[in-house]
């Protein structure tokens, strides 16, 4: 038996929760070759240099950036939120970043780190702000910088932009939009929506960052940070050592083989291939909602992207019911609004496995939570 052999795996539908998925096979024998190189060395690895370029042109290609629009390749969501507000910061000497209570935690990590003033605004239990509260906002602390998630982590919300867009421009508040789970999903489910996105990006006005090892199943940890020139200036650090005289990013060394599988990902699987993953597990998703909700009447906000968040209730019911379905090799992550259960619909869950789920949800609901409302 392999050590690697107690893990879970995807190809089973046994991982139902996170936001990994599989990586295509012959994205291995692309990585091997790249798997000692250095990315931030790209004058010794010439190679790795002409890579970053086509993905990033390919990317931009493929979601509709401008070609002004400059990329910088990053470790996850984490580091791209980090970078973003540093080179805010930095350029526009901001010290107070607008975040939504449902913003990834790594908003208030970056924050932190950097010690800039977060101020949250309040979500309701659909994931929406109210737009005239967030106007106020924006109106209270013109020339901040206000992030805006595309594909929330608990419960998939993309937040609306439309209803803020004037606000932005009159504010000049400068905007980053943390699509690591929907920069590959919401683009194709919802391209009308997206498009506005595109618009604050392309006249420099927005930062946008999503990952490769997410929904495009590229090798972790892959991602991009797309920003504008002037941006991109402050995330150069000079490297006198080095051939090049500089790095990039947060990390000195970053894996080459990252950008080569992204890459390979990417040209493998194609914008209609990408478009029809995003698609159908978007169809799947909503599917299993409307399931869920007739079966038991459940509380589950209608999700901006494939990904759901089943409420059931107390703390402890959910807790239970998480323990009981991973007992049968299920594996789902929790949501805290609505406390329930996270379901994400990736590339690699099938129809069959999401009948499953179903099937020992029913079991626990016929047996464990009888058992719980009876103490």
């Amino acid at each position: 038996m392999s050590i690697a052999d107690l893990d879970p795996r995807h190809q089973t539908g046994e991982i139902i929760g996170s936001m990994t998925t599989s990586v295509h096979p012959r994205v291995f024998d692309v990585i091997a070759k790249f798997i000692e190189k250095n990315q931030n060395d790209h004058v010794l690895f010439p190679s790795l240099s002409a890579i970053e370029e086509e993905l990033i042109s390919e990317t931009k290609r493929m979601l509709g950036l401008s070609e002004d629009i400059r990329g910088v390749i990053t470790s996850g969501g984490t580091e791209s939120n980090i970078l973003a507000l540093y080179a805010f910061k930095k350029t526009f000497s901001s010290r107070t970043v607008i975040s939504l209570e449902s913003a990834h935690q790594s908003i208030s990590k970056a924050a932190a780190l950097l010690e800039l003033n977060i101020v949250k605004v309040k979500v309701n239990d659909d994931g929406y702000y109210n737009p005239d509260e967030l106007q106020g906002m924006l109106a209270r602390y013109p020339n901040s910088v206000l992030v805006l998630t595309m594909g929330t982590t608990e419960i998939g919300r993309v937040d609306p932009i439309i209803p803020i867009i004037d606000s932005i421009r009159k504010y000049h508040i400068h905007v980053h939009i943390d699509g690591a789970m929907g920069g590959f999903t919401y683009p194709f489910t919802n391209p009308k929506e997206f498009s506005k996105y595109v618009e604050l990006v392309n006249e420099g006005l927005a930062s946008f960052s999503t990952d490769y090892h997410k929904f495009p199943g590229a090798p972790i940890p892959s991602s991009v940070l797309f920003i504008s020139r002037i941006l991109e200036d402050k995330l150069k650090w000079d490297s006198h050592y080095m051939p090049a005289g500089y790095q990039k990013g947060l990390l000195g060394t970053r894996p080459g083989y990252s950008a080569a599988g992204a890459l390979a990902t990417l040209l493998l699987k194609g914008r209609d291939g990408l478009a029809y993953s995003a698609i159908r597990s978007y169809n799947l998703a909503l599917e299993t909602m409307n399931t869920l909700k007739s079966k038991w009447n459940l509380s589950i906000p209608r999700p901006d992207v494939p990904l759901l968040c089943m409420g059931l209730g107390e703390k402890e019911l959910v807790y239970r019911a998480w323990s009981f379905l991973w007992s049968y090799g299920i594996r789902t992550y929790f949501c805290s609004k609505p406390p329930g259960l996270r379901i994400v619909f990736m590339p690699h869950i099938k129809k069959k496995h999401i009948d499953r789920f179903i099937d020992k949800l029913l079991e626990f609901f016929e047996q464990g939570s009888r058992e719980y409302h009876e103490r």
